[in-house]
């Protein structure tokens, strides 16, 4: 692909929009980057890429800037419905996303790693396996760090995050090791249908050839019937039955290739739940298939903490526990969360909905939530679904919600942030979110005052 003197056109200038557009220009490319956001509503540094010569135009002059384009570069948050991207592919400029400009670009062997649920923790997994078997790597994708800002690093392996959003605009892109983890609703307002979802999450194995190999959760009626269509070698994982790697009598196991042993105990794996599980399944499945000793793989499930904002403890007041676990930004995952935590709960959820009902939270609500603290647009959908299940309240803020929650909790009840929900009716995104929660609660601990600088 040249890069040298064409003119490119980026749009979207979140992470992996300013990235991308700082690559080419990096390359030598002529780059127009758009949002359609104010400048001062960005979260990324401008003047990087205007010292690099890229043209910016946000808001209301991000318009009609197709003229002369060679390619369009869209970042993952923009729907492919966009009328700039009608308007290019209508008058034949190439269309790609972020992921796929990077790898047109990357040297590196690739491990890719999708799912509804999972996929930070699995992807993180993985980079710190490879580093225990002392191979040089490099994570990266939907985790936060964009792919084209790593793609030029002498690495060996890239392992990255990859959303639908990322894989629904592929064209070449190709794994060597893909990995699948499961496969429930959300972001069906942008997909409109669980077959478009999923067809989307596919794409991650489509190019495989027969030598690269699909990690895929056989627990998953989903995964495993689109898993029987992979064109490349298939290695299953599962909690309860025989596959590539599985758990008999509390051990996980390997069956591979004519290699049979035994991994770990599941009880000596640091990160507790049955969600955890999985996840550690799908790392060890990718480790194996891509050559790392059962050993590395067992040393990292041993001392992995877990990921920020994924059930994360941040503290104990008053013999009440404060739990982060604001990157669950859709139902199911809230569900794992519930599973896994101890009754009595006090939950916080609520913020941008998805499309989706949840009323199949309700059973577990019943069983383990004492309070339900609803904030957010979906807020009132929540209460009206669940309110039958447990104490509900509205609240409008964070601040809010915890000082409420204070006023509910008892010794030995769990402050739960899980949202159910995306964030972007409040917050910049899931970390910003989480980062408030933590703040106003660390805030408790010191004993100080209830202001906290964030949340919208």
């Amino acid at each position: 692909m040249i890069i040298d003197k064409q003119e490119f056109l980026v749009l979207g200038l979140g992470r992996s929009g300013f990235s991308a557009a700082k690559f080419l220009a990096e390359k030598g490319g002529k780059v127009t980057a758009i949002d359609s956001a104010e400048e001062d509503k960005l979260k990324v540094d401008l003047k990087v890429l205007r010292k690099l010569g890229v043209q910016v135009y946000t808001k209301d002059n991000a318009i009609r800037r197709l003229e002369g384009k060679n390619l369009v570069v869209v970042s993952p948050g923009i729907a492919t419905s966009h009328p700039i991207i009608s308007g290019a592919r209508r008058v034949g400029i190439p269309v790609i996303g972020e992921l796929e400009l990077a790898y047109r670009f990357c040297r590196a062997e690739v491990i890719g790693v999708t799912g509804t649920n999972g996929k930070s923790t699995t992807t993180s997994l993985i980079g710190e396996i490879l580093q225990e078997a002392s191979i040089k790597c490099k994570v990266a994708g939907n985790i936060g760090t964009p792919f084209s800002a790593v793609v030029a690093e002498d690495v060996k392996t890239v392992v990255i995050e990859l959303s639908s959003y990322q894989l629904e605009m592929v064209e070449t892109f190709n794994p060597q090791v893909a990995v699948w983890l499961n496969l429930t609703p959300d972001h069906l307002a942008r997909h409109t249908t669980m077959e478009a979802y999923g067809s989307a999450k596919a794409r991650i194995f489509e190019r495989q050839r027969e030598d690269e190999t699909l990690v895929y959760n056989a627990d998953d009626e989903r995964v495993a019937e689109y898993a029987r269509e992979a064109p490349g070698r298939k290695m299953s994982f599962s909690q309860w039955d025989n596959a590539a790697v599985y758990v008999e009598d509390g051990v996980m196991k390997y069956d591979w290739q004519g290699n049979k042993g035994e991994i770990i105990r599941t009880e000596e794996i640091r990160i507790k739940g049955l969600h955890n599980l999985e996840n550690s399944l799908a790392a060890a499945g990718a480790a194996l298939a891509y050559g790392v000793k059962v050993e590395a793989i067992a040393a990292v499930l041993r001392k992995f903490p877990g990921i920020e904002h994924r059930q994360e403890y941040v503290t104990t007041i008053n013999q009440v526990t404060y739990i982060n676990d604001s990157k669950a930004t859709n139902l199911d995952s809230t569900l794992k969360a519930l599973e896994t935590i101890d009754a009595p709960i006090i939950l916080i959820a609520g913020g941008l909905g998805k499309g989706e009902s949840y009323e199949p939270a309700a059973s577990l609500v019943n069983e383990k939530v004492k309070t339900i603290i609803a904030l957010g647009q979906a807020a009132q959908q929540i209460i009206q679904e669940l309110s039958a299940f447990t104490e509900t309240m509205y609240v409008r803020t964070m601040e809010d919600a915890l000082k409420e929650a204070v006023k509910i909790a008892e010794p030995g009840d769990k402050v739960l942030l899980s949202p159910m929900c995306a964030s972007f009716d409040m917050f910049d995104d899931f970390e910003h979110r989480g980062r408030v929660f933590k703040s106003i609660v660390m805030k408790m601990l010191d004993g100080g005052q209830w202001t906290v600088d964030g949340g919208r």
